[in-house]
């Protein structure tokens, strides 16, 4: 077994940047050069976790954590940045930031242990209420699917633990995207009922900062329990396959603070709603 094969408590990770002006700057790269500071903690006992190994993928630098849960990545420049955490007894995960030069980015993620469970529920026709067989129930990440019987019911086993999207795919209706809650028991239900393609809309927009009016890329656009979508590098987004109906459409991004609008879809409608989101002031 791997050394850090990592199973499932939650983990919150603090990053920390700070400019450190007496690192050397990379080739080509006029920016200051950057100091990310982390501090790894269990997220169910809020202890923090010894021997971490946080790896910044695009240097490869790796550093483990002292016995109060901190290290540090030197060497690191400005923009997008991704790391992954890994623990023994715990999932890996990665976990994907901004540091700027002068700002302080705070952020936090979670490690899940690797003992499996059962996913079970029932997929109906929104409409008539009836089951509909032969649906799919697919968790991509984890390359895991099941098919609905004939009473419309599902059993998807080997479920890692952890926040995990699902979709739910069946002809002739909408997509419909759900989530397995992050600790929950060993056996979880999570039911859905589709809606068929003929009440479908969609939504798009963009969303930007604020202040200077740059696109923010890589922020999550979030439809309720529906769908979501994450911005492009031009700050847009598109949903589709959306019921008609009135709901409420949140963006947010690593660094600013989330942003809530309602909006109605009516079918065979395109929606637009656009999003400024403002930064962070607080921790």
């Amino acid at each position: 077994m791997n050394l850090f094969n990592h199973r499932n408590h939650i983990v919150s990770v603090l990053v920390l940047a700070a400019v450190a002006t007496m690192m050397p700057h990379w080739p080509g790269c006029s920016r200051t050069i950057i100091k990310a500071s982390f501090q790894v903690h269990d997220g169910d006992t809020r202890k923090p976790l010894t021997r971490a190994i946080v790896t910044h993928e695009e240097t490869e630098i790796a550093a483990a954590t002292d016995s109060n849960g901190y290290c540090d990545i030197p060497y690191l420049k400005p923009g997008k940045q991704t790391v992954t955490v890994t623990h023994e007894g715990y999932l890996s995960e990665s976990f994907s930031f901004v540091l700027e030069s002068q700002d302080t980015a705070r952020q936090s993620f979670a490690l899940y242990q690797n003992e499996p469970r059962t996913i079970i529920g029932l997929v109906t026709d929104a409409e008539n209420g009836q089951p509909l067989a032969g649906a799919t129930i697919s968790i991509p990440e984890a390359s895991l699917s099941a098919l609905t019987q004939s009473d419309g019911t599902y059993i998807l086993a080997r479920v890692p633990h952890g926040h995990r999207e699902l979709r739910i795919n069946c002809p002739g209706y909408i997509t419909r995207f759900g989530f397995v809650p992050a600790n929950g028991s060993e056996t979880t239900e999570v039911s859905f009922s589709l809606d068929d393609t003929t009440h479908a809309g969609a939504l798009e927009g963009t969303v930007i900062d604020a202040e200077t009016n740059g696109p923010l890329p890589d922020a999550n656009v979030t439809l309720e329990s529906l769908k979501m979508a994450t911005t492009d590098l031009n700050g847009q987004y598109l949903i589709r396959g959306i019921p008609a109906g009135e709901y409420q459409v949140t963006a947010s991004c690593d660094g600013y603070d989330p942003r809530t609008i309602p909006f109605r879809v009516v079918k065979g409608w395109t929606v637009t709603v656009d999003f400024k989101l403002s930064r962070r002031t607080g921790p």
